[in-house]
């Protein structure tokens, strides 16, 4: 569907897929490359990807019925062809891009949140694992879901899907944090480290340095003004 307003032309898409490797099948609601919902195929309801999009949540997936009948279609032609193409054509791959960042600027023993992105991915079947110091984490991790990218060319969607992890924590100096990105099938492993910088002031001292630095301003610039005051008066 392609929404016209102001002589600006704006995409909105329902993106359905389905695939042999787990999640099995999916369906999303984009705003151009935005994913604004996530189909509960369960409840058929819809997951609002912002707080903000809740109040239209009972209106972007309106026909249930509907959906049932594409995802039987999806899944009838994909035993179809990979009947047809067995042993013909590889599995379609994509150049997977891990990108490791902070949410936050970093200062030791502060709170923040480590982002492990992963775009340019086909199929959307993915592992994503993170390890502290060579251990691996298990709490304090969220996912995004995988959001389905638009072709830059056309307007349509590419076969390429990202996807984002979060992970709390509070950065130490000499941490090191791994996300590891594992695709589907014979994907390769995409590695990412994340290392706290060792010159990276920690919080707390680098409020006594500013408190200390204020002070002695202020005691510097006293004495400057009695000594202005001194000659003044004479």
């Amino acid at each position: 569907m392609v929404v016209q307003a102001q002589d600006v032309d704006h995409l909105l898409s329902d993106v359905l897929f389905c695939q042999p490797q787990a999640p099995r099948f999916g369906l999303l609601k984009m705003f151009h490359d935005d994913q604004m919902f996530t189909y509960n195929f369960s409840d058929h309801s819809a997951i609002p990807q912002k707080g903000e999009f809740e109040k239209w949540a009972g209106q972007s997936f309106p026909n249930p019925t509907n959906i049932s009948y594409e995802l039987e279609l999806c899944q009838a032609f994909l035993e179809v062809l990979t009947e047809v193409l067995e042993n013909i054509t590889p599995e379609a791959k994509a150049d997977t891009q891990v990108t490791v960042l902070t949410a936050h600027p970093v200062t030791v023993g502060s709170p923040n949140t480590l982002i492990c992105f992963v775009g340019n991915m086909y199929p959307p079947v993915l592992t994503i694992t993170w390890y502290k110091n060579d251990q691996e984490v298990t709490e304090g991790i969220t996912y995004s879901g995988y959001s389905a990218v638009p072709d830059p060319h056309s307007q349509t969607f590419s076969r390429n899907y990202q996807t984002f992890s979060y992970l709390n924590f509070t950065p130490h100096s000499d941490d090191t944090y791994t996300c590891i990105a594992h695709g589907g099938g014979q994907n390769a492993t995409s590695t990412v480290r994340y290392w706290v910088a060792d010159s990276t002031v920690p919080s707390d001292l680098l409020e006594n340095v500013l408190c200390g630095l204020g002070i002695g301003l202020g005691v510097l610039f006293l004495i400057v003004g009695i000594v202005f005051f001194y000659l003044a008066s004479r």
